[in-house]
């Protein structure tokens, strides 16, 4: 074999095996339900699944409205890196019920379209007095992850999805694993005083993983009695940092 043709031939092999060996792990975090409709109409899904059809419409570019006879085209929102890489990475949790809610300044009322679905709180004195238009909602989710390798996953509001509530609620952030605990229970501060609407279907959190791997949800529909005997089902064993008390006492066990 010609010299020149070997050591091309041979740095293929090495791309190849570098490929095959180092190739992208995938995360695989397992969904359970014991909720019939969730799992049926309402599955956690990629992302790039609940792009909106606003953002879908839209024209590729666009000319700016100006005076003159120069017109030069310019990018619309399709152009926009960020907002196209923020549906390539991850998975959605969809709302599984209408849910209505309204809020005051003595508390919130509440009504869900399949009479299962609960809107609770936590206490105020939990966030000081430093949000006093703001009321608190934890809408409790019937969907528990599981994920073994206690890879670290971003939190976050699917804000383009409900551009018309942008301003009137949010889901802040946060940083999980589904390793040591389980539960995806959704906590909004939502302006006091008005109603609030979200249809089934809802895109209501978004999980990003904070790796280069790949991802795969796999849905399950289970009985109560396998949810309780697979993961804890909602809180920890402890009044105070109960996450932090419950890993500390696994990993005492091991």
């Amino acid at each position: 074999m010609h010299h020149k043709c070997k050591g091309v031939f041979i740095c293929i092999i090495s791309i190849f095996m570098i490929d095959f060996f180092f190739k992208r792990k995938t995360i695989v975090v397992d969904a359970f339900t014991t909720n019939i409709h969730a799992y049926d109409m309402f599955p956690l899904q990629p992302a790039n699944k609940f792009i909106p059809d606003w953002f879908k419409t839209l024209p590729n570019k666009y000319c700016p409205h100006r005076q003159g006879l120069l017109k030069i085209e310019r990018s619309t929102m399709k152009g926009c890196v960020g907002f196209v890489n923020m549906y390539k990475d991850g998975f959605v949790i969809p709302m599984w019920s209408d849910l209505a809610v309204r809020t005051e300044d003595g508390g919130f009322d509440y009504q869900a379209a399949d009479n299962i679905t609960v809107v609770d709180s936590h206490d105020p004195e939990q966030m000081g007095n430093h949000f006093p238009e703001l009321a608190h909602i934890k809408i409790m989710s019937p969907w528990r992850l599981r994920e073994k390798r206690g890879v670290k996953f971003m939190y976050m509001q699917n804000p383009w999805n409900d551009p018309t509530n942008m301003m009137s609620h949010c889901t802040p952030p946060g940083i999980v694993d589904f390793k040591h605990q389980h539960t995806t229970h959704i906590n909004m501060l939502v302006k006091k005083g008005n109603t609030f609407n979200w249809s089934a279907g809802t895109p209501m959190v978004q999980l990003v993983p904070m790796s280069e791997h790949k991802v795969k949800v796999k849905n399950h529909i289970i009985g109560p009695t396998e949810m309780m005997r697979v993961m804890t089902q909602s809180g920890f064993p402890f009044f105070v940092n109960g996450y932090v008390e419950s890993k500390k006492a696994r990993k005492e066990l091991k």
